[in-house]
Formats: structure tokens, C-alpha cells, sequence
């Protein structure tokens, strides 16, 4: 169930709870679009109606194909030069360990705090409060958790990274419009919500709640997602998460790692749960946006500090919308 309080963020000893005012703090729509085509009355429209004859069950996949003017290097250069840009990297503040006793992503003691002052991973953290992980039931439409995703994407929209997220797609035509066009493009293909599979009658997930945050079916004894570092981080010291040791790991030399491991997260497991750990959500999000627009449902070659990595996208058409399912490394 969904609680409307100050929900904490656990991670490595720095415990902090969200304050009332967080929460009802209004970021004002207008502040960030104005009063045109993107104003309130047009965003508050996540779902497709209900009398719909799409019928439930179907699979709303079609194949979409790769974008054949943009190489392997193209995507590699764009890439590059990332973790230099990353000005919210946390790399330098954890340890993973690989002993299944400790926890797997350790926070550096009085390091907490610093994390917190990057405004994006602040940001992103708040958006927990308005996920619901259990797929047996509807997404909310709760009508501030628009105004906190947009908040996010504000503050994504204003790091290095995003500017040479917007750069690229521009020079490669793939996006031809300005960096507020961006960011609410971002906001349709991460944020709206769907229904995933037959566990619920409406839109039970999102392409960011699955890959940023974590989803579970109980009919299935399934879990799903897990592909972020800060919201496993928050689980293991929440204590409804334990790992099983590291399977695989690629150190990104001082800026973070890329991890796959084992899981059992509220007495369900899952096997092959790789992620990112110590990056930025704007590196990982420009990362996975260009995958999934170049090599949708593909393996994607990017390059991290010389490290050439695979990252595979999958792709979730809902109605009219083609949208992002998934996004993890692949190791």
C-alpha cells in the first residue's frame, strides 16, 4: 500500500527522512513550461481510457527497428567523454563488496550527506514515494507526482550530460526540437504508465519504475526491474533485500562500477540483476534514452573510461505510444 507520509531514504547509515515540506513543497508547472502546448492541462493526461478495445491480455510489443545513420561508433564516441561530464557521480563515496554478509553497496561513513546534495539523486529519490511496486495493483494518479517527475527532468535538463544528450540526437536527427521538447519526450517514454501483463486491469508500470526502481508479481513469485544502484542500496538497509555476492564487475576506475548479482527481495528471488553503481540518473538516463532510440531491443555498444559495455533496451508499445519497458547492462 501506498503511504502519503515523509518516507525515509535508507542507504549505508545515512538515514534521512524526506520532510513534510518536501512533499508538498509545488514546483509550479507553469515555472517550467509556461503557459503553452505543455501547461497542466494537457499533462495531467497519463491514462488511455478505460472503454478502450485494446484487449487485456494482449502483448502491445511489435518489432521496431535499429537506426542504421547512426554507427556503433557514433554511439561509443557520444559515450566518452560521460563520466567526465558526470558533475553528480557518487563513485568515490561507496565500496561494493562481494562477500553476501556485508552489504553489496556500501556508502562511505559521513558520506551520505554528499550524495544527497546532488540535486538530481535527490530528486529521483523523492519519485519512490509515488511508484507502486506491486504489479497486482494500479498505478496512482496522483496528481503531484506529475509536477515531481517534471521537477526530476528540470533538474536532469540542466547538467552537462543532458545538453550533450540534446546535442547528439539533434546532430543525428533523431530529436530536431529544443531542450524543453526533450525533456517532455523523456517524460513520455519513461514515465507514462501501462499495463505490463495480466496482473491488473489498468497501468500497473512504468519504463521508470522498472528500470529505476523494482517491480514484483505475487501471482508469479516474480521480481523484475532492479536495475538501479540507489533504490537497491536503499532496500539492502531497509533490510528487504540480500544479496548473493557479485557475479560480475566492471570498474569504471574512480567514477563507479557496473554490477551483476543475485537477489532475494521480499522472499522472492531473482538471478542476473545487473546495474550501474555510482553514476549519476542523468548519465544512466541519457545512456539507455540513446539505446533505446538507436538499438531498440538490441545490444548497444557504449564506451565508459575506455570500457567498451553492452547495454540492452526493450521497447513496450501502449497504444499510440512507443515506450521504454526496460534498460539494463549486460554482463
Amino acid at each position: 500500500m501506498l503511504v502519503r507520509c515523509t518516507l525515509v531514504l535508507l542507504v549505508g547509515g545515512w538515514v534521512t527522512a524526506l520532510k513534510p515540506q518536501d512533499l508538498s513543497n509545488q514546483v509550479s508547472l507553469h515555472d517550467i513550461y509556461g503557459e503553452g502546448e505543455y501547461g497542466p492541462s494537457t499533462l495531467y493526461k497519463r491514462y488511455v481510457p478505460t472503454d478502450s478495445p485494446v484487449p487485456k491480455g494482449q502483448a502491445f510489443r511489435r518489432t521496431i527497428a535499429p537506426l542504421t545513420n547512426v554507427s556503433d561508433e557514433d554511439i561509443m564516441k557520444f559515450t566518452d567523454d560521460l563520466l567526465d561530464m558526470d558533475q553528480h557521480n557518487c563513485g568515490h563515496y561507496i565500496t561494493v563488496h562481494n562477500d553476501p554478509k556485508k552489504k553489496l553497496i556500501e556508502v562511505h561513513k559521513d558520506k551520505g550527506d554528499n550524495i544527497l546534495k546532488k540535486s538530481t539523486v535527490r530528486a529521483m529519490i523523492k519519485l519512490y514515494n509515488f511508484t507502486n511496486k506491486n504489479s497486482m495493483m494500479p498505478e496512482p494518479d496522483y496528481r503531484s507526482r506529475n509536477i515531481y517527475e517534471f521537477n526530476f527532468l528540470r533538474l536532469v535538463g540542466k547538467t552537462p550530460i543532458f545538453k550533450h544528450l540534446l546535442k547528439f540526437l539533434n546532430e543525428k536527427k533523431i530529436f530536431t526540437l529544443g531542450s524543453k521538447d526533450l525533456e517532455h519526450k523523456l517524460k513520455q517514454i519513461w514515465f507514462t504508465v501501462y499495463r505490463r501483463n495480466n496482473d491488473c486491469d489498468g497501468p500497473n508500470s512504468s519504463g521508470f519504475e522498472h528500470t529505476f526502481v523494482a517491480e514484483y508479481s505475487l501471482p508469479r513469485r516474480e521480481v523484475s526491474g532492479f536495475h538501479n544502484w540507489l533504490y537497491f542500496a536503499h532496500e539492502e538497509e531497509g533490510g528487504t533485500l540480500d544479496h548473493f555476492g557479485v557475479e560480475k564487475m566492471v570498474d569504471l576506475k574512480g567514477k563507479g562500477y557496473l554490477v551483476k548479482t543475485n537477489i532475494q527481495w521480499r522472499n522472492m528471488t531473482k538471478t542476473g540483476v545487473s546495474m550501474f553503481v555510482g553514476t549519476s540518473p542523468e548519465l544512466e538516463l541519457a545512456v539507455y534514452t540513446v539505446c533505446f532510440f538507436c538499438r531498440p531491443d538490441q545490444l548497444c555498444r557504449v564506451r565508459l573510461n575506455g570500457q567498451v559495455v553492452e547495454i540492452r533496451t526493450y521497447h513496450h508499445n501502449w497504444y499510440d505510444k512507443t515506450l521504454v519497458a526496460s534498460a539494463f547492462p549486460v554482463l
